[in-house]
């Protein structure tokens, strides 16, 4: 299992070298973006060695021609990303996270502990990300919108609060009964 710093470190790294780009060539079109980058940084972000900011990963993905979200997607061997403090996240919460949605794969309990796993319908937190889960659950209904709909109504999906599965500890379940007492 890698962490979410080891992820984006090799998406920089495969991107440079899909772009035929050499760490120093990279540092100069940082440069030339305004970003005081010289080939150690662009080497110790490639290695992990150096968080990024914001602005960084907003400039490499014009550097690198490619998206933020190329950037911090997990590839689909990274089943789970780890969290510094010792917990995980699946793959496609990540995803999700990435393109927009919280499917609530982290939520807090009344200490302000995170609770790993809940997930959210109709993509529950796991493997599957949601490419592959919308073509298995949704797919048979796919003929009956015109694509820009279809994107509309996957999107509505994956804003859609859902209670995920049913809790296993007791603050989970007393979580999930004041939702039902509230109608939410």
């Amino acid at each position: 299992m890698r962490t979410y710093d080891e992820v984006v470190a090799d998406n920089i790294t495969a991107a440079r070298a899909r772009r035929k780009l050499s760490q120093r060539a990279v540092a100069a079109r940082m440069q030339a973006l305004g970003f005081g980058w010289r080939q150690q940084i662009a080497a110790a972000a490639e290695g992990g060695r150096r968080r990024l900011t914001v602005g960084e990963m907003f400039g490499l993905a014009y550097v690198l021609e490619t998206s933020i979200e190329a950037l911090l997607d997990p590839g689909p061997d990274d089943k789970q990303i780890q969290m510094p403090g010792g917990g995980s996240v699946p793959r496609g919460s990540v995803l999700r996270s990435v393109r927009g949605s919280n499917d609530g794969a982290v939520t807090w309990l009344s200490d302000d502990r995170p609770d790993f796993g809940s997930g959210t319908w109709p993509w529950p937190a796991g493997d599957a990300g949601p490419e592959l889960a919308s073509d298995l659950l949704l797919e048979p209904f796919r003929e009956l919108f015109p694509p820009p709909l279809w994107e509309k109504f996957i999107e509505f999906l994956r804003q859609s609060p859902v209670i995920g599965p049913v809790p296993s500890t007791p603050e989970r379940l007393a979580r999930a009964e004041s939702h039902d007492d509230h109608g939410t």
